[in-house]
């Protein structure tokens, strides 16, 4: 970024490695301090304060921790979970949370290819997001896949066997 002040004969002229351009509250923008800081205290003026870049990514990465541990502990237990039938209401809950699952999981996998024209572009410029969109969609996307297995399984169970494979006596 240059900030020029003809008047005042002063030119500022900021560098930085990062990408301003993330639309998330309390962050756009804050590279855009720096420059605006410097030219406040040449003129005398204080500069604007905000969140840092530091403070916003160990937030964000927080964040981003509690909800992989929070589907990867709801996978874990999916895996042990007993087939034990339930009502028909809380089958059809889980068989629309299942669904819900491998919908939003897909589009959070779609969408860095959406949103930053291809994910080609996503990887040069959001790399770190690229990967919590793929990491958080690819676990809901499990997680609802394996939800459906269950209660198809549920299904087969409750209404006998339906093909010729089925009738196979288990040893």
């Amino acid at each position: 970024m240059i900030a020029l002040l003809p008047g005042r004969e002063l030119a500022v002229v900021t560098l930085a490695n990062a990408n301003t351009e993330m639309p998330l509250p309390g962050i756009d923008g804050s590279l855009d301090r720096i420059p605006r800081g410097v030219v406040s205290l040449l003129v005398g003026d204080d500069p604007q304060t905000g969140m840092t870049l530091t403070r916003f990514y160990v937030i964000f990465d927080l964040a981003v921790v509690v909800v992989l541990a929070g589907l990867g502990w709801s996978l874990v237990r999916l895996a042990r979970r007993r087939a034990d039938g339930g009502s028909r209401l809380r089958l059809r809950a889980r068989d629309g949370r299942g669904r819900g699952e491998v919908v939003l999981g897909s589009v959070l996998v779609i969408a860095p290819s959406l949103l930053w024209k291809g994910y080609a572009v996503a990887l040069l410029w959001v790399p770190d997001l690229v990967v919590v969109f793929l990491a958080v969609g690819g676990l809901l996307v499990i997680t609802g896949v394996a939800r459906l297995g269950l209660l198809r399984g549920l299904e087969r169970r409750a209404t006998g066997p339906t093909s010729p494979a089925d009738h196979v006596p288990r040893v």
